[in-house]
């Protein structure tokens, strides 16, 4: 993993005024949900290695969408381990239990 710069600013606001993801080099770009598919709050695209982040959600989901497609960003396909990604770095998880996560518990 890449080391950040120092700096006071957390590596997100640091990393939006960049519009940069400084972990996998991919253009972030918010959009009004109304410009993502039905349902969708972020999508990364790979053919342009660009995130696109809802920008009218709450800034706490916006955060955890962020990090959920900053993983698509570094390779990451599988949506639970996206999920367990974006988890680990703002510390909770925007979606509900998927049923086979219900399963296994």
């Amino acid at each position: 993993m890449k080391q950040r710069p120092h700096n006071t600013e957390t590596p997100s606001e640091l990393e939006r005024k960049l519009e940069i993801d400084y972990n996998s080099g991919a253009k972030i770009i918010e959009v009004p949900s109304s410009q993502l598919p039905p349902g969708v709050l972020g999508m990364y695209d790979s053919i342009t290695h660009t995130i696109y982040v809802a920008s009218d959600i709450s800034e706490h989901d916006r955060q955890f969408v962020y990090h959920h497609e900053s993983g698509h960003a570094q390779g990451l396909i599988d949506e639970c381990k996206t999920d367990a990604y974006a988890s680990s770095r703002v510390g909770y998880n925007i979606r509900p239990l998927r049923k086979m996560d219900r399963l296994a518990a």
